[in-house]
């Protein structure tokens, strides 16, 4: 899990045009543009909700859990703790790649945690 969370970071702040157009500046650019930015987002999610159903175990299975609900928050959390990695002086604070990757780490596993846990 780390060495993907790590790839989707690198690839959304790395080219800070990059990280322009993915958080939010080309909101205002035109409808087209937004609706691909939306679209790029939805291949995400549904790369998400793919792999935890490739990966679900046999009580996901008979509970019915639906990942695509819990993939299009998880993967705006992920936004988000990017996002606000990118913006380490408001408050500033030293912040490293590694710790943007334990972050994004930590997040995973509980939401994964959440997923797997009985009784959801």
């Amino acid at each position: 899990m780390r060495r993907l969370l790590s790839a989707f970071a690198h690839t959304l702040v790395d080219d800070p045009r990059v990280a322009m157009v993915t958080f939010g500046v080309a909101a205002g650019i035109s409808p087209a543009v937004e609706a691909q930015r939306r679209e790029n987002r939805r291949w995400a999610a549904a790369f998400i909700e793919a792999f935890w159903r490739r990966n679900q175990s046999g009580d996901e299975q008979e509970n019915g859990t639906d990942y695509h609900a819990r993939a299009v928050p998880t993967l705006g959390g992920l936004f988000d703790t990017v996002s606000d990695w990118r913006h380490v002086a408001d408050p500033p604070r030293p912040r490293t790649f590694d710790d943007l990757i334990r972050d994004l780490t930590t997040f995973m596993s509980v939401v994964e945690a959440g997923i797997h846990a009985r009784g959801h």
